[in-house]
């Protein structure tokens, strides 16, 4: 006796907490049913069948008041309507666990307390008491209806057992019943599991079908109702089929999507709110195409025809929806590589969508279609705020080579990733003039750093076979080749050196020169690098550099007479001996003058033109290139 008072007191309790609901959402509204969806094997699934907390009290009383609202009360009073002292019963270990009678309960109020004491869905059993006597929508239901409200006890070659008469004794009894054959479901005909012979018609010269029986649920429906429907109850699903034709689990399952949806898959919680503030299974998500999942931070998703929605613990609902959610779950979706959404997509006014997600983000562009940013790539991307900051929305997915290098373009910039190295970027011109070469794939290949830069604006990057620089007055120049290692053995554009003012310049022997703001770095195949600097350089390039009448350094700057300096040229020398610039030394007298350098000493002037000779003199001597070409040393 004291353990059957703790069950009665419990359903109290269950009572006094249903009846205190006072607020409710709009009732489902769903899609109706096409005849081709029906689904023998699987007429609903144990989720949807089963699950009590799918409706409040309040939630069942306006379902019924909306379905009920041309009803006219008679010789009853309409569902919506009807109240009735209830009676107890006791709980029954692995079925119900009781019921505690009350005066003058209302219908919906009824209906909730037997879903949660035998574990069925009160949208099932609205369904079945439409299915039975049309009580939901029955516009003047009779007392007879209500004696026989789920048919509970009426077999269909005999007359109904008095005994389970009554709206409250009927519905928990089925409800009891359903779950009696949840509990032995080998005891009965028709099994989850396994290939059922299943009549069409309670007349068993209209033959009957294999169906494998998909669920306990399905199994239950027809133990309780043990026909299925023909083509011809299908064909004509709202109306009647022929001879051979039944209608009870066919109108169970018509009812039923056409009431709340898809019978496979139940909605719950915030994520069912946020579904039916969208119109439900009539609306833009349609109905649902899988269950819920969650894990174990209490974080859930459920996809439905043409979206998902998510719902995360302290930041609430989340949609995935269009070409994102297509591209999302050929991962998986939420439990595949990207993970649950952290955001809703954002767009802007050319159509560009993106939405970022626990390990990633997928984009969507109007002529570009689906790019992903994922890995590191997505995490340098949104430091400075994804697609709505600098960068902008990815022009492609990344590309990546066989060491683990990986980059993705931008609408301004590039990202690149290294392992050893991290993360890079390139941006603005260089970008641009890199992309050119192809960027990572091209002659450049990888970036070694990020761009520096300098106050006036004058930037370079260094790359894996090159360098691009920048400069406002300019432009981009790239440094390549021995030219590009030799100018960042004196740390590049932080260097000795500095920025490069030009291209290099190359002729055909493949002796080449470039610039910078502090000297010139030339290659000759023979020679390999050399450098020209100072005076020797201002001097030279006052000649025009490698393209003038000197042409390229031929070897180092070196030592001359006493504190002077010199550097060999194709078409001769300069001396600096201290003065503000070199002094030239041209052809057949630099090759003189180097020839007899420790008599003469360093020359003391440039040549000069007398009487059709050219004479240029040095610290102990002179040197005459006659008219004739004879080379005379005094």
């Amino acid at each position: 006796m004291t353990a059957i008072r703790r069950v009665l007191t419990a359903l109290a309790a269950a009572v006094v907490a249903a009846v205190v609901v006072v607020a409710a959402p709009s009732a489902p509204v769903a899609e109706a049913a096409t005849g081709s969806d029906f689904r023998a094997g699987n007429i609903i699934s144990d989720a949807m069948f089963y699950d009590s907390g799918s409706m409040g009290v309040a939630e069942i009383q306006q379902f019924l008041n909306q379905r009920g609202a041309n009803c006219v009360a008679g010789e009853m009073p309409c569902l919506k309507d009807f109240r009735e002292n209830t009676r107890t019963s006791y709980a029954q270990a692995g079925l119900c666990d009781g019921y505690l009678g009350q005066p003058n309960e209302s219908a919906a109020q009824i209906i909730y307390t037997i879903a949660r004491s035998c574990r069925i869905n009160p949208q099932t059993l609205l369904v079945l008491l439409e299915k039975e006597q049309s009580l939901v929508a029955r516009s003047r239901p009779t007392a007879r209806s209500y004696q026989i409200a789920m048919g509970y006890g009426c077999p269909d070659t005999a007359p109904c057992d008095a005994e389970y008469y009554g709206f409250q004794n009927q519905t928990y009894r089925a409800a009891r019943q359903f779950q009696v054959y949840k509990a032995n479901p080998t005891r009965y005909g028709y099994q989850a599991g396994r290939v059922n012979s299943i009549q069409w018609h309670p007349n068993a010269a209209c033959g009957s079908s294999p169906v494998y029986i998909e669920n306990q649920a399905t199994a239950a429906l027809y133990i309780y109702t043990p026909y299925q429907p023909n083509a011809a109850a299908l064909n004509n699903l709202y109306g009647t089929g022929d001879s051979c034709s039944s209608y009870g689990n066919r109108n169970f399952w018509r009812i039923y999507t056409d009431w709340f949806g898809n019978t496979g898959f139940p909605v719950i919680g915030a994520i069912r709110a946020d579904w039916q503030a969208e119109g439900g299974a009539t609306g833009y998500f349609g109905s649902p195409r899988t269950a819920e999942i969650c894990r174990a931070d209490g974080t859930c998703a459920q996809r439905f025809e043409r979206g998902t929605i998510t719902y995360r613990p302290g930041s609430g609902i989340t949609r995935v929806i269009g070409s994102m959610h297509a591209n999302w779950w050929t991962d998986n979706g939420p439990t595949g590589y990207f993970g649950y959404p952290l955001g809703n997509e954002v767009c802007r006014a050319d159509g560009s969508c993106a939405q970022r997600f626990e390990r990633g983000t997928i984009t969507f562009r109007p002529g570009v279609g689906i790019v992903r940013a994922i890995g590191s790539m997505n995490g340098n991307w949104w430091l400075e705020n994804g697609p709505t900051g600098y960068f902008g929305y990815p022009l492609g997915n990344e590309t990546c080579r066989a060491d683990g290098a990986c980059a993705q373009r931008f609408e301004r910039g590039t990202i690149t990733f290294r392992p050893g190295g991290g993360i890079v970027r390139v941006i603005g011109a260089t970008n641009n003039n890199w992309s050119l070469e192809n960027g990572p794939t091209g002659y450049f290949g990888y970036p070694l750093s990020s761009e520096v830069c300098r106050a006036d604006g004058a930037c370079a990057q260094r790359f894996e076979r090159g360098t691009i620089a920048y400069r406002p007055s300019t432009g981009v120049v790239r440094v390549i080749g021995a030219t590009n290692n030799n100018w960042w053995l004196e740390n590049g554009p932080t260097g000795y050196f500095g920025q490069p003012l030009s291209s290099e310049v190359c002729r055909a022997d493949g002796a080449c020169a470039q610039r910078f703001e502090r000297g010139t770095i030339a290659y000759r195949p023979s020679t390999g690098i050399v450098r020209v600097i100072g005076s020797m350089h201002g001097t030279w390039w006052s000649d025009n550099g490698p393209t003038g009448t000197f042409g390229y350094p031929v070897s180092p700057e070196e030592g001359g007479p006493a504190a002077s300096t010199l550097q060999r040229f194709d078409g001769g020398a300069y001396s600096f001996t201290g003065s503000p610039q070199a002094t030239r030394v041209r052809d057949v007298i630099a090759s003189t003058w180097l020839q007899n350098i420790a008599r003469l000493g360093s020359p003391t002037g440039e040549e000069v033109v007398t009487s059709g000779s050219r004479v240029q003199r040095f610290q102990t001597g002179t040197i005459t290139v006659a008219a004739d070409g004879s080379v005379r040393v005094s």
